[in-house]
């Protein structure tokens, strides 16, 4: 898929906006309002310099809003994790608009037509749907890896990388999902993948398909637990080859700043072989306003009497890495622990 192909359907572009900048840059001259009385005229084309004194000002803000809510004993860690997820996406999309002052990744219009009239993501199913862009720029990536006899299993599927999947590439492809509105909407528009309605916090992976995929797709939920129910099936599911790739994309902020199990993740990616062989900071990107997922957020944002809160509240994209992992050759998990995955899969 072309970046170059840009879109022309009106129709369409009123749908999905195809480019975030749209809503970045006004979000940031809100901000730089609030905090310098004026917006930079040389926004985003100012020097190192320059960036650097307003990144600091802004992360200065932001880190106030942190310290008042420190100083708020009664806080819960979801209070405190809606302040990070704000600040930190808001930091984040500065830092973008500045890298990328004029080019962005063009997503194409069969990209978007394709994604234009999905279901409305529904946060019981914990879905968050990424950019256009973001989802081709991922299966991009996947193509990098898999060839024409390759089968590539999708442990979820709301940014619908198998439907993008299946106009280019020959191979087998897989989608375990539980929103069966989900699993409608590929099947009618790609037949030829295979949709298997399974719940996977509980449900399990059907046996002739353990270990036969050379890649698996997964954007799980943002928390630890959750996480790893995504992980283990992700792990049973790829092949033992060296040349086998686990895509997995994940918001680093809740191993980070929630449960602070950041190095708690990566031990265990260890222990059971599997090693981070590329990791991508920002790759993705996501729409929050108008989602039930910011709704929910919303909710747990504690009352600070600090403007800049306000604005931060209107952020308009959240972000996630994107992990390549694959088997290290030099580290297999043992057979006892093999079997225990087995076990707990089944189970």
């Amino acid at each position: 898929m072309s970046h170059a192909n840009h879109i022309e359907n009106s129709e369409v572009m009123e749908l999905w906006s195809h480019n975030p900048r749209e809503q970045i840059r006004p979000f940031l001259h809100d901000v730089f309002r609030c905090l310098e009385g004026e917006i930079p005229l040389e926004w985003p084309l100012c020097d190192v310099k320059e960036y650097a004194r307003l990144y600091r000002a802004f992360y200065d803000g932001v880190n106030e809003i942190y310290d008042a809510a420190d100083r708020m004993r009664s806080l819960t860690p979801r209070m405190h994790m809606a302040l990070r997820l704000m600040g930190e996406s808001a930091l984040y999309l500065m830092k973008h608009d500045w890298e990328h002052p004029r080019e962005f990744h063009q997503p194409s219009a069969q990209t978007v037509e394709l994604v234009a009239h999905r279901p409305e993501a529904i946060l019981d199913y914990d879905q968050l749907y990424c950019t256009p862009e973001s989802s081709q720029r991922r299966i991009e990536r996947v193509l990098q890896w898999v060839t024409p006899a390759s089968r590539v299993m999708f442990l979820g599927d709301d940014d619908l990388g198998s439907l993008l999947l299946s106009r280019c590439f020959e191979g087998e492809i897989f989608v375990a999902e539980l929103d069966q509105r989900l699993l409608d909407y590929v099947h009618e528009r790609a037949p030829d993948v295979t949709t298997l309605p399974i719940d996977l916090f509980l449900g399990g992976i059907p046996k002739s398909l353990l270990r036969t995929f050379d890649a698996v797709v997964l954007d799980p939920p943002w928390d630890h637990y959750h996480l790893w129910c995504f992980l283990y099936k992700a792990m049973i599911c790829l092949k033992r080859s060296e040349k086998a790739r686990i895509f997995m994309s994940f918001c680093p902020l809740y191993l980070e700043y929630m449960q602070r199990k950041k190095h708690v993740f990566e031990r265990r990616l260890a222990s059971w072989g599997l090693q981070i062989d590329q990791l991508t900071p920002g790759f993705h990107m996501y729409s929050l306003q108008g989602t039930e997922f910011m709704e929910m957020v919303h909710s747990f944002v504690p009352d600070i009497e600090l403007p800049l809160l306000n604005i931060l509240k209107n952020v308009p994209f959240g972000f996630s890495h994107l992990y390549e992992l694959r088997w290290n050759p030099s580290a297999q998990p043992g057979a006892l622990r093999s079997r225990l995955l087995e076990w707990w899969h089944s189970a």
